[in-house]
């Protein structure tokens, strides 16, 4: 249950979880993007505030003992901690659940512990169905989603060591350095924080293989492995242009593969829905010509997109269009919903509509 595991010595986000909040906090967002490390800082935070470290149950479910777990006997987990902290009250245990996606049916063993046990719950997948309307209604409203994204160019710079608030011409040219190594690398905090240049192209071209092989082969049951990662690079490599499922297609076809158009609709779906992408949808007036226009797909970290493809003629400008327009929609995650607008020629620009949650 990890309690002897804490403190943790981690970086905080700009964003923190909230504590006490009332709700079930459930932290969605793509692998290693430091979603269980937000977590480990709230124990930290509680820690330093005096709370008990019998207080924390922790459990990682992509641990190897519990791959075989099903939703009836989540209930173990509470019983075998009742048993080793009888006399602690369980509606003041802060409750932590790692990759709780994995097991099927989990939703309902969480919706039962916050009615009947504690309100600290805090939850945390790398797939979609942690944003899905089937959960949504599962938890009967009850969930806070604190969606986890790549570091910000600003968080990168923490990172770093770098000062952000300097005025002395230094500062500046550090500021410059780092953007041309963050708009090079990304943001996944492992990277970030792996000084051999070789190393980190590893690590993710070793993120995408996981992506591609267990967050969306194995998990939806997909086969043409090599036509998908084909698909993939397709996808990062149309950079800030409208992207043509219809044309990728054709191209593939060209190439003497099998695959319909359905199959290349339903996996770009499914690598949005692993969070590999955001997709980003043009904006007209009319609602029918949005549905049918042809949206921007953003990979989700400069990175990534470097490590799996060859670098090409003029990618450092439009890596540069991608993360300032990314780090855009990266704040708008929270509350602001993102749109393509064409202007003029071929100039694209991006227009945000803040949405007001009404209570």
């Amino acid at each position: 249950m990890r309690q002897a595991e804490f403190p943790t010595d981690l970086k905080p986000r700009e964003m923190p979880l909230p504590v006490d909040s009332g709700k079930i906090i459930t932290i969605p967002g793509v692998r290693r993007c430091g979603k269980s490390s937000k977590m480990e800082v709230v124990v930290n935070d509680l820690l330093s505030q005096g709370i008990d470290r019998r207080r924390f149950l922790w459990v990682g479910f992509d641990d190897e003992r519990l791959v075989r777990m099903n939703s009836s006997e989540l209930d173990q987990i509470i019983e075998a901690y009742r048993e080793m902290y009888p006399h602690i009250e369980i509606s003041s245990v802060y409750m932590f659940f790692d990759e709780i996606q994995l097991i099927e049916g989990w939703e309902y063993f969480v919706m039962r512990l916050f009615k009947h046990y504690t309100r600290n719950i805090y939850i945390s997948g790398s797939n979609a169905s942690m944003l899905s309307s089937e959960l949504k209604s599962a938890l009967r409203g009850w969930p806070l989603e604190e969606e986890t994204m790549p570091l910000s160019f600003k968080e990168y710079c923490d990172f770093k060591g770098i000062k952000t608030d300097g005025w002395l011409e230094s500062d500046f040219a550090k500021l410059r350095n780092a953007f041309v190594a963050y708009n090079s690398e990304g943001g996944f905090p492992e990277v970030v924080l792996t000084d051999n240049p070789l190393n980190k192209v590893r690590i993710l071209q070793g993120y995408f293989d996981t992506m591609l092989l267990k967050d969306l082969v194995e998990h939806y049951s997909l086969s043409n492995i090599e036509v998908i990662r084909y698909f993939l690079k397709r996808l990062m490599s149309n950079l800030t242009k409208p992207t043509s499922i219809r044309a990728i297609h054709g191209d593939i076809k060209s190439r003497g593969l099998k695959v319909s158009k359905d199959d290349l609709y339903d996996w770009v779906n499914y690598a949005c829905d692993i969070f590999m992408f955001l997709r980003v949808p043009n904006y007209s007036k009319s609602l029918q010509k949005s549905e049918k226009s042809q949206p921007k797909y953003y990979c989700i970290d400069n990175g990534l997109r470097d490590a799996v493809l060859l670098p090409q003629s003029g990618d450092e400008g439009k890596n540069s269009k991608m993360r300032y327009s990314f780090n855009c929609i990266g704040i708008a995650h929270q509350s602001i919903r993102s749109t393509i607008i064409k202007g003029r020629g071929n100039a694209i620009s991006f227009c945000s509509e803040v949405l007001r949650w009404i209570n």
